[in-house]
């Protein structure tokens, strides 16, 4: 049944018309070879035919009809149909919140020792419903941004209703490893940076590229983070350490001892020798 409205609809500023969507269907014929490069975090649910993976070296990765598997953004994957595939790919940019009882902070150290690259598990339960309900809505054309957000959501807390905290753990543990080794880089490098730019080419991004991932790993842009940072260790050194407040105006790159502080006067509140004697009372 075609959506009512479709002009209105389809002229919409929320109408995804792009060439990566939210939410897509799509088919395969048996033989075909492509390429995936996910811009996205993605998660593949092969509803039909056999779907094989090569990634970096690894042994070919065989994802059969009625299974799924993740791949974390900025990954290149060779992809070929064994037999005709297909595929419902649901793409985002979000931090995994799938309900307020659940964390996958909390599964033990020996679960994440078992873990591989990848982990393919079985299509369960609603979850064959919900993308049987997803092809009728993008064979119909309901293609909001809006739309897919709530989707992409209802699909998360299916993955929490079908399936356990192990299962999930090792199923996420790509993205969750992914996100670990940015963080780490960004702890090692920010403070040698004097800008966004490059704390960008350190970590091997273009800037676009970098700020999106940035925000999804750490919930706010680059540049206020490394402020706050910089502002909660400035702030620390004045008031535990034994520094003189040159050497502390010269480490954190202020021009002059006026410029110094005026910060403190503004981020603080007080000049820098009036923080440091309330902070040692």
């Amino acid at each position: 049944m075609e959506t009512v409205y479709v002009s209105e609809h389809c002229d919409c500023y929320n109408y995804q018309k792009g060439d990566r969507p939210g939410i897509e269907s799509r088919s395969r014929a048996g033989g075909e070879e492509w390429l995936i490069r996910t811009y996205d975090d993605e998660i593949l649910f092969v509803t039909e035919g056999r779907l094989h993976l090569f990634y970096q070296g690894q042994p070919t990765l065989a994802v059969p009809q009625g299974h799924m598997l993740l791949i974390p953004s900025g990954k290149q994957v060779k992809a070929l149909a064994v037999r005709g595939v297909h595929l419902t790919v649901l793409r985002f940019r979000m931090q995994l919140n799938m309900c307020e009882r659940f964390s996958l902070d909390r599964i033990t150290d020996q679960v994440a020792e078992q873990v591989g690259k990848f982990t393919i598990l079985p299509i369960r339960g609603g979850l064959w419903n919900y993308l049987d309900a997803l092809e009728i809505y993008l064979r119909d054309g309901v293609r909001c941004t809006h739309f897919f957000h709530l989707k992409l959501c209802e699909a998360f807390m299916l993955l929490r209703a079908y399936y356990s905290r192990e299962d999930l753990f090792a199923f996420l543990f790509p993205l969750l490893q992914d996100e670990s080794e940015f963080a780490d880089a960004i702890l090692r490098h920010y403070r040698t940076v004097k800008n966004v730019e490059m704390l960008a080419e350190l970590s091997n991004y273009s800037l676009s590229g970098f700020e999106k991932r940035f925000k999804k790993v750490f919930g706010m842009p680059a540049g206020r983070w490394i402020k706050q940072q910089r502002t909660k260790e400035i702030f620390r050194e004045i008031t535990h350490s034994g520094k003189t407040f040159k050497e502390i105006s010269g480490e954190f790159g202020f021009y002059s001892p006026a410029h110094f502080n005026t910060f403190c006067k503004t981020q603080f509140g007080a000049p820098p020798g009036d923080i440091r004697r309330q902070g040692r009372k």
